[in-house]
């Protein structure tokens, strides 16, 4: 509950009424039962997020294409890893295990971004998924 000298700055603030310390007790009340109110609806609005997974965002083959293409271009294996994994869980990460013959588990925890994967891995993944990989000299 606000304290007797916040009910005045409340009521003057949020009624733009003039409220001095003679205020009657109808006001004070009054304040009281709206602070209460304030305090309820704060408690009862409650937002609901869920963490950001990239996966839910890779729609058609062209975004995917894209999506690797710049994560091949930044040369970071976790990074790679990491995109890998969201596309694998956009299509379908038991498929995956079935076409690369690794455990769905061991697909999970290669693709999280957290470390880089082995070559050998990576290659099997990116194999099974259609895609090759072909070098370029830089300009």
């Amino acid at each position: 509950m606000l304290p007797p000298s916040s009910l005045h700055e409340y009521l003057q603030l949020h009624h733009r009424t003039p409220c001095t310390p003679s205020c009657t007790t109808s006001d004070i009340e009054r304040a009281k039962a709206m602070a209460l109110e304030l305090q309820d609806e704060q408690r009862t609005i409650r937002i609901k997020t869920r963490p950001f997974d990239m996966a839910n965002y890779l729609g058609s083959e062209a975004e995917i294409t894209e999506y690797l293409r710049q994560a091949l271009e930044d040369g970071d294996p976790a990074e790679l890893a990491a995109a890998l994994g969201d596309i694998a869980r956009a299509r379908g990460m038991t498929q995956l295990a079935r076409d690369t013959g690794l455990s769905r588990e061991s697909l999970y925890e290669s693709l999280s971004g957290e470390r880089a994967p082995s070559s050998e891995t990576l290659f099997k993944v990116i194999r099974a998924m259609g895609y090759k990989l072909s070098l370029q000299a830089r300009p």
